[in-house]
C-alpha cells in the first residue's frame, strides 16, 4: 500500500512505503498458494468424503490466512500506538485499569513500565517530519531518554528488525533537533512483554535509508517511462 503526504505543493512517499520495496511481496502470495496447494492435496487423498467444493473452500481460506493475520497484527499494533497517545495527552492520569481493550492495556502496562526503568521527559510525539525532496513521515516519539535526545519507534512485532532502525534514520536525518539516539521499544502483542534497544551511532541507518529514497524516486520515474513508451506503442500500432 503507498502512503503519501502533502507537504507545501509536494505529494511525498512515507518512510515506510519507501521501505516496503525492500520487501518481496510477490513471494508471500505464491507461498501462500503453495501451501493452500500442497494442504488441498493432502486432504483430498487422506479423506475421500469432501467434495470437490469444499476443498476449493478450503485452498481459498488457506491462502487469504496470511493477509487475515496481517490486518489483525496491524489493528492491534494500532490500537497500542493509539493508548500510549492517548495517555500522553491525559498528562499521565490514564492508568491500565481504565482500558477495556486488553491488548491496548498490555501496551501501556508495558510502555509504563518502560518509563519506570528509565528517565523519561517527552518532548513531543506523533509529529511529520520530511526531507522536503524525497519523503516524509509521522515518528512515535522524541524524548529524553536518561538524558538523551532519542527518537522512539513503538513495535507490536515479533521482534526487531534491521528496517526498523532505517526506518528511525530516515525521521532522525529529517528532524531540525539534534538526535542522540534512536531507539526502538517492542511491545509483544499477546504477552505484553517488554524489549527496548537503541543505537547513538545511527547515521549510516540514516545514509542508507535516504539512498534508498532517492533510488524509490528514480523507480517510480523509470516506471511512468516505462508506461509512456507502451501507450506511444499501442498508439502506432493503432
Amino acid at each position: 500500500m503507498t502512503r503519501t503526504y502533502h507537504i507545501g505543493d509536494q505529494h511525498l512517499p512515507s518512510v515506510t512505503t519507501i521501505l516496503n520495496i525492500l520487501d518481496k511481496p510477490a513471494l508471500v502470495p505464491w507461498a501462500a498458494k503453495m501451501t493452500a496447494g500442497a494442504f488441498k492435496d493432502a486432504v483430498a487423498k487422506s479423506l475421500d468424503c469432501l467434495s470437490e467444493e469444499l476443498l476449493d473452500e478450503i485452498e481459498r481460506e488457506a491462502k487469504a490466512s496470511y493477509r487475515k493475520k496481517s490486518t489483525e497484527a496491524m489493528d492491534i499494533g494500532t490500537r497500542v500506538h493509539t493508548i500510549i497517545e492517548t495517555w500522553i495527552e491525559s498528562d499521565g492520569v490514564l492508568t491500565p485499569d481504565e482500558v477495556i481493550d486488553p491488548y491496548a492495556k498490555r501496551g501501556l502496562e508495558a510502555f509504563l513500565a518502560w518509563g519506570e526503568e528509565h528517565d523519561i521527559e517527552i518532548i513531543s510525539y506523533e509529529q511529520v517530519v520530511t526531507d522536503n525532496r524525497y519523503y516524509a513521515g509521522r515518528y512515535d516519539l522524541l524524548a529524553k531518554v536518561d538524558g538523551k535526545l532519542t527518537l522512539v519507534d513503538f513495535k507490536t512485532s515479533t521482534g526487531i528488525w534491521f528496517t526498523y532502525w532505517l526506518q528511525l534514520g530516515g525521521y532522525a536525518v529529517a528532524l531540525d533537533e539534534t538526535v542522540e539516539s534512536i531507539a526502538v521499544l517492542r511491545i509483544d502483542k499477546e504477552t505484553g512483554d517488554l524489549e527496548y534497544q537503541s543505537r547513538d551511532h545511527w547515521m549510516m541507518y540514516a545514509q542508507a535509508f535516504v539512498q534508498l529514497a532517492r533510488y524509490y524516486e528514480t523507480h517510480k520515474l523509470l516506471e511512468e517511462l516505462e508506461k509512456e513508451i507502451k501507450r506511444g506503442n499501442k498508439n502506432k500500432q493503432h
